[in-house]
């Protein structure tokens, strides 16, 4: 066992010193032999990266300027050129520290790749087809790039940098004027299944104020370096403050923000290429916000709080938290948590055997299937201290369903609700079942007479405590007249 032993590390120093001589000379050879004559090899690394990007590539020069371990150089006048052969994208100069493995398995990559000065233009046409640089990215298009070799390409590097950029975007889809970003430094760090992201840029200046985006992801188990579909992540925006009327002709949100400066942070967690939850940190001033087609604006000189929503399942969880505002009239809203569960459901319907049926199953036509549509099953609803005559007097204007919009005209009420929980089954404003608690202090509503000639009406309190639990079958309430 012993002499057993004694071969067997021989063996393995062996090994060792063999793959140690090994890469001391292809070091050397890296740098005496290869990099020397480096800008010899630039019509290979130009098919290279046209192999790569699936367009030329051309290079004006390369210069070297190696020292220490990690081969550096310098990349000047790099052109990227449509199908058509139209110069697409400029790059006035690229550094590069190159990764020595790469280099001995002649396969492009890089410990860092630098760029300066990048200015680029990213479009939407009213298609909806996307080109950057001015080249298709449509992977089905004649002279596409090939978006898969180019991401798989791009998140192989280990470190991407950009420095003092220019970034344009057109969006011709949604008719929108271009914004143009300067002062862009971009970050994009790759080890292995892990990626790292943080862009800054500063929009015009009545646009907003410079703002930063960090992003973290990891890739799936063996999977490709550019399968981004199948990434799992976080990305964090801080915008300290911008302009929201602006900020809407780019960004689909969740509610028509007509006016208002705002101050922003938002995360955003996806799976799989899809949204998973979204929180928003704001804080906004002379807002107007409307919060359904048919409902009136909002007017807010302050608004303030934390909006979340959360893909669960079966549902959808939306919460606000630390909700206060002022509205233009001068009304104060002390800060108050909501939380509303849509319950959602998925379902099929069959075709139907009568034209009327057809048409309930949402327009199929007879005899064809009907497409899976999300119907709301019913959900639950939380809060505390919300203003009763406040939120009769925003009634108007707040998305509440009509029966509980016509509930607060009748009783013009006044008071806090200390705590209330809801629960329903079915459409809001039918439901089949719902069930609901509530602690009222001071209370007041008012008189209504009676819809029956003769008949006795409601009467009016004021300064009342009332705690309540009520149900589509009854229930029962406590109250207290001081």
């Amino acid at each position: 066992w012993r002499k057993a032993g004694r071969w067997a590390w021989r063996i393995t120093l062996g090994f060792l010193l063999l793959a140690w001589t090994l890469g001391i000379s292809a070091w050397l050879a890296l740098h005496w032999l290869i990099l020397p004559r480096l800008d010899e090899w630039r019509p290979r690394i130009e098919a290279q990266a046209t192999r790569a990007l699936g367009h030329p590539v051309q290079i004006g020069q390369i210069t070297v300027h190696s020292a220490g371990w990690v081969p550096a150089f310098t990349l000047r006048d790099v052109v990227l050129r449509d199908a058509r052969g139209r110069e697409a994208l400029r790059l006035p100069q690229v550094s590069a520290a190159v990764s020595v493995p790469s280099m001995l398995a002649l396969r492009l990559r890089f410990d860092q790749l630098l760029i300066d000065g990048a200015r680029l233009e990213v479009r939407r046409d009213a298609a909806g087809r996307w080109f950057v640089g001015g080249l298709d990215m449509e992977a089905d298009s004649a002279g596409a790039v090939d978006g898969t070799a180019a991401a798989d390409w791009f998140f192989e590097q280990h470190e991407f940098v950009i420095r003092d950029g220019t970034l344009r975007w057109v969006d011709e889809q949604r008719a929108a004027p271009p914004l143009q970003l300067t002062d862009v430094q971009l970050l994009v760090r790759n080890r292995g299944r892990r990626h790292e992201l943080r862009l800054d840029a500063t929009p015009p200046a009545d646009w907003g104020d410079r703002f930063a985006i960090v992003g973290q992801a990891r890739g799936a188990l063996l999977s490709r370096a550019g399968d981004w579909q199948h990434w799992k992540g976080t990305l964090h925006a801080s915008l300290p403050r911008a302009d929201v009327s602006q900020l809407r002709r780019h960004v689909d949100l969740p509610v028509a923000v007509q006016q208002g400066q705002a101050a922003l942070r938002a995360w955003v967690d996806w799976d799989q290429g899809q949204p998973q939850a979204l929180t928003l940190d704001a804080a906004l001033r002379d807002v107007s916000v409307q919060l359904g087609t048919d409902l009136a604006p909002v007017a807010m000189a302050t608004l303030a709080g934390r909006f979340s929503a959360e893909r669960q399942a079966g549902g959808l969880r939306l919460a606000i938290d630390r909700l206060a505002f002022t509205t233009a009239e001068g009304t104060v809203w002390a800060p108050s948590q909501m939380a509303l569960l849509w319950k959602q459901a998925t379902a099929t319907v069959a075709p139907a055997a009568s034209a009327a049926a057809a048409r309930a199953a949402s327009g199929a036509a007879s005899g064809g299937t009907a497409e899976p549509a999300t119907l709301n099953t019913g959900g639950e609803f939380s809060a505390d201290r919300l203003d009763l005559a406040l939120l009769a007097d925003l009634g108007e204007r707040l998305p509440i369903g009509h029966s509980l919009r016509a509930l607060l005209r009748q009783l013009n009420p006044e008071g806090t609700v200390g705590t209330l929980q809801a629960r329903w089954d079915g459409p809001l404003d039918a439901p089949r079942t719902w069930q609901a608690k509530a602690k009222v202090k001071g209370l007041a509503i008012a008189a209504a007479p009676s819809p029956e000639p003769g008949g006795i009406g409601r009467p009016g309190w004021r300064g009342a405590d009332l705690d309540i639990v009520a149900g589509e079958t009854g229930g029962q309430a406590e109250l207290q007249l001081h």
